[in-house]
């Protein structure tokens, strides 16, 4: 099974300019959110004393005083009902999740639809997602020419193409 959640992103522009002295200003502002689809849940894992509910509310929402991330809504979908386009707009990445434990790892592929350079043919990201933040982050790309670079070898290999 899979549980799909959607998120909002809330950012305070009232902390912008905030000197950390007396009260935070408040300005909040809706500014999107992500998609995670939970795959590979079992039965076990949704029932009352299951941990998926909880891990996922504990990995995903956080709060300070100048970002908001929370959880909006929740889907438990079985795996013959489950197609990722009807969950994820045609523009979005979803973030996909997988439970290690007590860990939720994290991955997520973006197709370069002209955010990228032109050489990149897609970004791949992992991570496990603890609290609202990623620890262990890795990003690596895969290039128009096939090769596939963690970060730092592909801005190098990027680079020397500029000088050449």
């Amino acid at each position: 099974m899979f549980i799909v959640v959607h998120t909002q992103h809330m950012e305070n522009y009232g902390a912008h300019d905030w000197d950390g002295a007396g009260e935070c200003p408040q300005y909040w502002k809706p500014k999107g959110g992500n998609t995670y689809i939970l795959r590979g849940v079992g039965i076990e894992d949704v029932m009352p004393d299951g941990k998926a509910y909880d891990l996922l509310e504990q990995a995903i929402n956080s709060k300070s005083e100048y970002f908001e991330e929370y959880i909006v809504s929740q889907e438990l979908v079985d795996n013959c009902d489950f197609d990722v386009k009807n969950y994820v707009e045609s523009w979005e990445s979803p973030i996909w999740l997988d439970m290690v434990g007590d860990k939720l790892m994290a991955s997520r592929t973006q197709e370069n639809d002209m955010m990228f350079r032109q050489e990149i043919r897609r970004k791949f990201e992992a991570w496990e997602q603890v609290g609202g933040e990623r620890e262990g982050y890795e990003c690596s790309y895969e290039l128009s020419n096939g090769m596939v670079l963690p970060y730092k070898e592909a801005c190098d290999y990027l680079a020397s193409l500029e000088v050449a």
